[in-house]
């Protein structure tokens, strides 16, 4: 049993300094406390942050903490480890917290697990940290559905994508997932450097394997629907940042945005990426939907692509401008060449095997294509389930979003020589080797593709994570700044001048976040979800 966890759009108001904007953090300190008394109601703010193992997530909590207090908001930090060390089930853990660093990571990571296929829940972990939310204001305002002006929530850390889509779902525009990315290397040395000081040793190379190993770990755990997942919940966030540029600026700008900043504007890389985002929507693909544009290094499109199967003539299908007649994409004829060839595959190979007596008594009984559905696709036991044979992709009909960007320019006569391309996820290796041969200079892209065998084919040709590669070698880099999904809402701004036509004044500690406030539907929605936690452990419910 666990124990009990201890509108519209606002309306920007005018104050300080635009003309010149004023610093944040000197002002606050500026600040008294009936001065900060003065500031109107604000609604409640919900972050999450995501980051794999080793990242250092500490810092980015602590300056985001240290500009909302600017915008005078405070700040409840939702450890949701510790929360789990609360449940009377994993208490036993709490004693970990001085041994070794990678057991208590280790047992940590199967705590949440567990506690996952008990609710059958991948955002039970999440769960916890909205009872705290409404702990928090039971103790401030004698009742846990009665928000707290001017708070933020700071749910630290999350590991699955189910507690991103169901936050999102309960909070809507007020919530906001910051994904922090630092290169496996060196997420992998630091790890190690904790793991040897917490044994009291130096020679932090003696447990980069420890260290490698939860990192792997911490992934994604293959085959466990309910395990951890920071590769699939990384790219789902509102805005990336890098540990590898100053952190500061970044979260500064994030903030402000926020709080409706009149005179932030995109960057290359969020123009870019948001117009790769926009062109994968035009893609009807079975699978998934990839956008790619190419640009100069001043951001000029050059082309754009999806993926999507091929037109004769040149492109895709347009919806507008086809026939029905003419229309041969993958739905319309009724199936995934890929997923179908990959199937008669894996048969021809239980076909031979059956032949050739490799198969004992009980699999010789079943047909080989019923061997080959079970050995993909069974839910109790798929041995080939995520193994490189049932990840084929060489046998769709569709162009990838990357190669239809670079046929896109050539077919008008266009050079991508020295260009960049962004791209919604990492490249396959197919699509790498092309844009290695068309000579382009950068590659940004968001989501991973673990079935990408770029790195490993082109480990020259192509430099990942910064990892040792030919001088002329084509960057592959994280996107990082505000992701297309915020895009539009981030960068819309309010009125920016006065009737006399000067720039409006703006200040962060008398501004409001500009979002769309759900409140009171939020309220509801949160006992909607917390309700598993309270059939399954009954001391829950008492403390709501």
């Amino acid at each position: 049993m666990c124990a009990a966890v201890t509108k519209k759009r606002s309306v920007k108001k005018k104050a300080g300094s635009t003309r010149g904007v004023a610093d944040p953090k000197r002002t606050a300190k500026k600040k008294s406390r009936s001065k900060e008394n003065e500031v109107g109601p604000a609604p409640e703010l919900f972050i999450g942050l995501v980051g794999a193992v080793g990242s250092d997530l500490e810092t980015v909590n602590r300056q985001i903490r240290s500009y909302l207090k600017a915008a005078n908001y405070k700040t409840v930090d939702i450890r949701l480890s510790r929360l789990i060390t609360d449940c009377k089930d994993y208490a036993h853990l709490e004693k970990l917290k001085n041994g070794p660093e990678n057991e208590r990571i280790d047992k940590l990571m199967d705590a949440g697990d567990d506690l996952r296929r008990n609710l059958k829940r991948g955002d039970a972990v999440s769960l916890l940290g909205i009872l705290a939310v409404r702990a928090h204001r039971k103790t401030r305002k004698g009742d846990s559905k009665e928000p707290v002006s001017r708070t933020a929530y700071i749910f630290n850390s999350l590991k699955h994508p189910d507690e991103i889509e169901s936050l999102r779902n309960i909070y809507g525009e007020s919530f906001f997932v910051v994904s922090t990315y630092a290169p496996k290397r060196e997420r992998i040395e630091s790890l190690a450097k904790r793991i040897a000081r917490s044994k009291g040793k130096f020679r932090a190379d003696d447990y980069e394997n420890e260290a490698e190993s939860l990192v792997e770990k911490d992934e994604k755990e293959v085959g466990e629907d309910y395990g951890q997942n920071v590769r699939d919940a990384f790219p789902l966030a509102d805005v990336f940042i890098s540990q590898r540029k100053n952190v500061d600026s970044q979260i500064k700008r994030f903030i402000e945005l926020i709080f409706g900043h009149p005179f932030i504007t995109p960057t290359v890389d969020e123009y870019g990426m948001f117009h790769a985002k926009a062109a994968a929507l035009r893609s009807a693909d079975l699978s998934r939907q990839v956008g790619a544009v190419i640009t100069t290094d001043d951001g000029e499109m050059i082309s754009a692509g999806c993926n999507e199967v091929p037109k004769a003539g040149g492109g895709s299908v347009w919806e507008d401008k086809v026939e029905s007649k003419q229309d041969y994409r993958d739905f319309k004829i009724g199936q995934d060449a890929s997923a179908v060839m990959k199937r008669e595959i894996i048969t021809e190979i239980f076909e031979k095997l059956k032949t050739a007596g490799w198969l004992s008594q009980a699999k010789r009984r079943k047909r080989p294509d019923k061997l080959a559905e079970d050995a993909l696709y069974s839910k109790t036991d798929a041995p080939l389930k995520d193994t490189r044979a049932a990840s084929i992709i060489e046998f769709g009909r569709i162009v990838h979003a990357e190669m239809s960007a670079i046929t896109d320019a050539a077919r008008r006569g266009l050079s991508v020589k020295d260009a960049n391309l962004y791209c919604t996820t990492f490249p396959c290796h197919m699509c790498a080797r092309h844009i290695v041969a068309a000579g382009m200079q950068r590659v940004v892209y968001v989501e991973p593709y673990p079935k990408s065998m770029a790195k490993d084919l082109y480990k020259r040709s192509i430099q990942v994570d910064g990892d040792e590669a030919d001088e002329d070698a084509v960057v592959f880099e994280p996107f990082v700044g505000i992701a297309p999904i915020r895009y539009i809402s981030l960068f819309e701004m309010p009125p920016r001048k006065d009737k006399r036509g000067y720039p409006l004044d703006w200040e962060l500690a008398t501004a409001n976040p500009q979002i769309q406030e759900t409140y009171p539907r939020y309220i509801d929605l949160e006992e909607g979800y917390i309700e598993p936690l309270f059939k399954r452990y009954e001391q829950y419910a008492a403390t709501d």
